[in-house]
């Protein structure tokens, strides 16, 4: 399932932030209302240990993804993500029921439908069945296209403003 560059503009925040911590009196205690959080996203726990794992990861806020592998390596990457989701607690799901997976193909057509008219080359749908079946292991998702994949990261927020990548809350 599936990424791209902020590391300098948080580099340079990181950078701001030290400087800012020297030259401040004294820090708010951990009960504090205006304590510093220092919690790290899901995604990008996600992403670290993806990178960890020698992926080239790249994030798109609040919650996507992506992991630049050759077709041969989705299956590894596939358990790369599992292995480091399981170990780190992240992103752990229910298990989806059919009605979830009707309304989740639905959605699925339609971003694919949406994806399409902007011009991009899209594979084409599976059976609602085959859909389920290969969701967990080989999913057919719209933003998984060779053509998205090779996206810089303006163009593919672009895209996903557009058509915004389906989910099941």
């Amino acid at each position: 399932m599936g990424a791209r560059t902020a590391l300098a503009g948080a580099a340079v925040t990181a950078l701001f932030c030290l400087l800012l911590a020297g030259c401040s009196t004294a820090a708010p205690e951990a009960n504090e209302p205006d304590a510093p959080t220092t919690e790290v996203s899901e995604i990008d726990q996600l992403a670290e240990c993806v990178r960890e794992a020698g992926f080239d990861v790249t994030v798109f806020p609040p919650d996507g993804m992506s992991v630049d592998a050759p077709p041969e390596q989705q299956s590894e990457v596939a358990a790369v993500q599992e292995a480091c989701r399981q170990s780190l607690g992240v992103f752990q799901f229910e298990e989806l029921t059919d009605a979830d997976y009707d309304t989740l193909y639905e959605l699925t057509l339609e971003n694919a439908k949406c994806l399409t008219e902007l011009g991009y080359d899209i594979p084409p749908a599976p059976s609602r069945q085959v859909f389920q079946d290969t969701y967990d292991s080989d999913p057919w998702l719209p933003y998984s296209s060779p053509e998205l994949a090779e996206l810089g990261p303006k163009e593919f927020a672009k895209a996903e403003e557009k058509c915004p990548q389906s989910r099941v809350e």
